[in-house]
């Protein structure tokens, strides 16, 4: 006997404008079973999570969330009982107001120190978004943070918060609202290797407790407690597979083989450098209030150098790469220099960027999500977060 349905995609179709996401997609999830989402960059796995999370509008077809049909009797006289409340999204952005409500969260506040502090603590996030109408549930407040590996961060606020930490917090905040069923978007993204390794053992214990998964994820990171996968192609269900016979080895992805010669030549020494010192750290020291982030860093980093910034999440890493790509304003009480320059010594904030390529999880977190990507990619020959004239 097949074991009931959780959940039903019967031939949708999602539309955004005159663009056409899904056309006659169907999918079934049972009781007892747990998915990922696999497939190339822009295959549709964001966008399928976000047709179930019910963000997207269904033209024709329908979803039958059945997990929800089976309780709504019981709340026929709340209107504002919807399956969404019995679901929660991970979603690769957070959606962080500040404490007055008034405004979402800019790119460069943590390291403002005032702007810094209007915005909520980890403890108070937390308790804004639990529910408390479960009777002894499994994922309480004390053993989710525990779980999680918040215990210390309670006190922090979200805006100082590393990438890693805001997944693992975000993660906390979904399981905190007692979900039926969860949805994950490459949750292990920003994660360090300890998190990695421990995410496997927290998917287990979701599942165990009898929420149901749903998660897009690499095709070589896919935990033990999923049973099934969907590959996606092109916006389309190209296959399903049960997990215990999926071979990760024969799974096309997208990712491109390095031409060895072509890299060597981009990142092989220029002899147009007109400086000596590429970087000069002495005796850096960074504080918000009393908590130190980096203490007495002493780094040089030369012409036709690389370096990599190994760490925990939340060891400092990229504060100490907002010093460098002058987005920490500490950095003019500090003896720092780039490209033989002293900070404080005239440079605009400008004038340091040219020299610099940046890409960071925070940057994709605050860049106007309106832009195309031809917008994004014009946007680099500017000194603004978007593109606000036009291109020649």
């Amino acid at each position: 006997m097949l074991a009931k349905s959780v959940l039903t995609l019967n031939c949708i179709r999602v539309q955004q404008a005159a663009y056409t996401i899904f056309d006659t997609l169907s999918l079934n999830i049972r009781t007892g079973e747990n998915w990922a989402l696999i497939g190339k960059s822009g295959s549709g796995k964001t966008a399928l999570l976000q047709t179930i999370a019910g963000n997207f509008a269904i033209t024709s077809g329908k979803i039958i969330y059945h997990f929800f049909e089976d309780v709504r009797q019981n709340y026929l006289t709340d209107t504002s009982f919807t399956a969404q409340k019995m679901m929660a999204m991970v979603a690769s952005k957070h959606q962080f107001k500040n404490l007055s409500n008034s405004k979402d969260f800019y790119y460069q506040q943590r390291y403002n120190s005032a702007d810094s502090e209007d915005a909520p603590t980890v403890n108070l996030y937390l308790n804004q978004v639990s529910k408390s109408i479960i009777l002894n549930p499994i994922w309480t407040f004390e053993h989710t943070v525990q779980q999680l590996k918040l215990e210390h961060l309670l006190d922090k606020q979200l805006i100082k918060l590393s990438n890693g930490e805001t997944k693992r917090l975000l993660i906390a905040a979904a399981l905190l609202k007692h979900p039926t069923l969860l949805l994950l978007d490459n949750p292990l993204t920003g994660l360090d290797v300890q998190s990695r390794e421990n995410f496997n053992n927290l998917i287990t214990e979701i599942s165990q407790s009898g929420i149901t998964i749903i998660m897009a994820t690499p095709e070589n990171e896919i935990p033990d407690a999923i049973t099934n996968i969907a590959i996606l192609d092109q916006l389309k269900i190209k296959k399903t597979v049960l997990k215990e016979v999926f071979e990760p080895v024969n799974f096309e992805s997208d990712f491109i083989p390095l031409n060895l010669t072509e890299l060597k030549d981009l990142l092989g020494p220029k002899t147009t450098a007109s400086f000596n010192t590429v970087i000069s750290m002495k005796n850096v020291n960074i504080c918000y209030g009393e908590k130190q982030v980096l203490k007495n860093i002493n780094w040089q980093v030369l012409p036709g150098e690389k370096w990599a910034l190994l760490g925990t999440n939340g060891a400092g890493k990229s504060t100490l790469l907002s010093l460098i790509n002058g987005d920490n304003p500490q950095a003019y009480a500090n003896q720092i220099v780039l490209f033989d320059c002293k900070r404080g010594s005239g440079e605009s904030i400008w004038d340091i960027k040219r020299k610099i390529g940046f890409v960071s999880p925070e940057l994709y977190q605050y860049f106007p999500a309106e832009s195309s990507c031809l917008q994004v990619i014009e946007s680099g020959f500017y000194d603004t977060l978007g593109l606000f004239r036009p291109s020649s």
